[in-house]
């Protein structure tokens, strides 16, 4: 799990970087809101690798049926 939050985060920095240079203010927004929301799930996964998936996980957050 470590390696995907080294890769979240390089592509999420790098992607910023871009966005800073062209002045993308509400991309950057729902970048970082994304950025944190897969850094948490790695998180709970990492935490408790055999109660809940990440597929499960993100469907409920957003309130889809599975």
């Amino acid at each position: 799990m470590i390696a995907w939050i080294i890769i979240i985060i390089l592509i999420s920095s790098w992607e910023l970087y871009n966005m800073r240079k062209k002045d993308l203010k509400k991309e950057k927004v729902i970048l970082i809101f994304l950025t944190l929301l897969s850094l948490f799930m790695v998180f709970i996964k990492s935490k408790y690798p055999y109660d809940i998936s990440i597929a499960r996980f993100a469907l409920d957050l957003f309130g889809l049926p599975h």
